[in-house]
């Protein structure tokens, strides 16, 4: 069994946007779990949501700082991706149409997954990584699946944000790329994140710790960072790499907690969690027991809520909680005691920065689907090939059974 540091995982954040994003970093681990509950996805609202501020200096570390342990190997192997939370409109891209996309849904290779306004997405992969799609976001999966311990993920940001936490690679000749536009970012083993500019073909690539490997037409370049000292690149098709401001960094990383922070308060909502005494184990989603497949990711996010609450539970007075009437109460307190001391010019900044990113969006409307279309043939083959495989692997399970039983 490989133990893994759960945000030592690479995190890579792709968007098409009139600025640039970043890239965070995330735990690495190796498995993954069960569907999760299905639930339709709701309409997203039109204006944009308020931020999550991010974290001061004197709330508790991010869970992308704390050692976390792998769960133990899964007894059963997961043959396909899934979509494991959905807020707001979620949808795959179908030559009939947008088709919703609910909680424990598939994501077979040649999938364009699509978030709406005000969503948000959260792809658990076969190999133990995880994907966090933003508001407005359209991401291809063209195959991620891992055969004989080799890892095989390709994917390509069509639009928008996407997060990528990446599990250590367990055997040679496995691969984990990530295409935009402008280039393609392979993990060598780090935590980044990447983001497209919606009105020019560049991408910017910020390492926050550890190594990622960019290429753009002929030129390649090999970035490394640590924590104190991160560093980030511009890559554009035809064009040398270059460096870019470290102030885009600090910006992207106070998006992407932002959207950490509303992922934890949707579930902390939704299931009705006690900010004062949670139980994480009761909800049958958030129990890694309850999903051997996908134990590594189930524990990425109990650590998210974790850290969530804890910074939550620090900004309100205990006695103030303890007076309030139930855990819904409870949580909107002390929500309301924490947004009173984040910093409000960062929370402007992260609105700005979406209502820039909504009318870029919506300016694209038309060379989104003639992109679409382009896609068509590509996509079948993907499908075609990842049903093969599927077919191949419950072939060889029912053989292994057949033996198994011929011996009992």
């Amino acid at each position: 069994m490989n133990r893994i540091r759960t945000f030592s995982w690479m995190t890579v954040m792709l968007c098409l946007a009139v600025t640039a994003c970043k890239k965070k970093s995330e735990p690495a681990q190796e498995q993954a779990a069960a569907p999760a509950a299905q639930a339709e996805p709701a309409a997203a609202p039109a204006e944009p949501a308020t931020p999550a501020e991010p974290a001061t200096p004197a709330e508790p570390a991010t869970p992308d700082k704390q050692a976390v342990e792998a769960a133990p190997e899964a007894e059963t192997e997961a043959v396909e991706a899934r979509l494991a939370f959905v807020e707001g409109t979620v949808e795959s891209i179908e030559d009939a149409g947008p088709q919703p996309l609910a909680e424990g849904a598939p994501i077979p290779g040649g999938t364009i997954v699509a978030v709406g306004e005000d969503g948000q997405a959260e792809i658990d992969l076969p190999d133990g990584s995880v994907v966090d799609l933003d508001e407005l976001t359209e991401l291809l999966v063209a195959e991620a699946f891992v055969e004989d311990g080799v890892r095989k993920v390709e994917m390509e940001v069509l639009a928008g944000a996407a997060h990528f936490t990446v599990a250590p690679a367990a055997k040679e000749g496995s691969y984990f790329r990530v295409k935009t536009d402008a280039g393609v970012t392979e993990v060598v083993g780090t935590v980044f994140a990447v983001e497209v500019g919606a009105e020019k073909p560049t991408t910017d690539v910020v390492v926050l710790e550890g190594k990622v490997e960019v290429t753009a037409g002929a030129a390649k370049e090999t970035v490394e960072a640590t924590p104190e000292a991160p560093k980030a690149v511009q890559i554009a098709a035809e064009a040398p790499v270059a460096a870019v401001d470290p102030a885009v960094v600090a910006d992207a990383v106070a998006r992407w907690q932002d959207w950490t922070d509303r992922l934890a308060d949707a579930l902390i909502l939704r299931h009705q969690i006690d900010v004062t005494k949670p139980e994480l184990d009761a909800v049958e989603v958030l129990a890694p027991a309850r999903h051997p497949m996908w134990r590594v990711q189930v524990d990425l996010r109990r650590a998210r809520i974790a850290h969530r609450i804890a910074v939550l539970a620090q900004a309100a007075a205990a006695e103030d909680l303890a007076r309030a009437a139930d855990a819904k109460a409870r949580f909107e307190l002390a929500k309301a005691a924490w947004r009173a001391q984040a910093a409000a010019e960062r929370q402007e900044a992260i609105l700005a920065y979406r209502q820039a990113h909504r009318a870029a969006w919506a300016a694209r409307a038309e060379a989104r689907a003639q992109r679409h279309e382009a896609l068509k043939e590509a996509r079948q083959a993907q499908r075609l090939a990842h049903r093969a495989r599927v077919e191949a692997r419950i072939a060889a399970n029912a053989a292994v059974r057949v033996e198994v039983a011929g011996q009992a």
